[in-house]
């Protein structure tokens, strides 16, 4: 069971001009990698893979191209990516790969950063990391509309 909390926090603070400022900061729960998955698979073949290559030669149904796939699963043959358990497990290596980058470069990981990275690249999301990529809010859109764990994303207000 899967157990969803929302805090919903609001302080005012007077400052010596009276005037009350208050923020509002959207809190985003970490990254649920079986979901961003889920999502990546809806965007890219609707989770329902067809056998053919995509058009840079992806396989499955997250079109996995073969440089990730022999990042990740190293010297096995790129033709073991048309086995769904093992192009499954590819797939979130990717995502914690690229979560990890994302986060290292001083980024955010949201489902738009890494859905972003996963289609353009990271050199893409770095060079243009505030600018929005219609791929990138399509599976964001995806993945908020679809969220398994509750409430999300937490609404978090502060003052200053």
């Amino acid at each position: 069971m899967r157990l969803s909390l929302a805090i919903l926090a609001l302080a005012l603070v007077v400052r010596a001009d009276d005037s009350p400022r208050v923020h509002v900061n959207i809190m985003v729960p970490a990254l649920d990698i079986v979901h961003m998955a889920d999502m990546l698979g809806a965007k890219e073949t609707g989770n329902h893979w067809d056998g053919r290559p995509g058009s840079c030669g992806e396989l499955g149904e997250h079109q996995i191209t073969e440089g990730v796939w022999h990042q990740h699963m190293g010297s096995r043959p790129f033709s073991d990516c048309r086995i769904v358990n093992l192009e499954y497990s590819c797939t979130l290596l990717h995502i914690r790969w690229l979560e990890d980058q994302i986060s290292r470069h001083g980024l955010t990981v949201s489902p738009e950063t890494v859905a972003t990275a996963w289609n353009h690249g990271l050199g893409y999301l770095y060079r243009h990391a505030h600018q929005h990529t219609a791929y990138g809010v399509e599976v964001s859109a995806l993945y908020y509309a679809l969220w398994r764990g509750g409430l999300c994303p937490v609404l978090c207000l502060r003052s200053t």
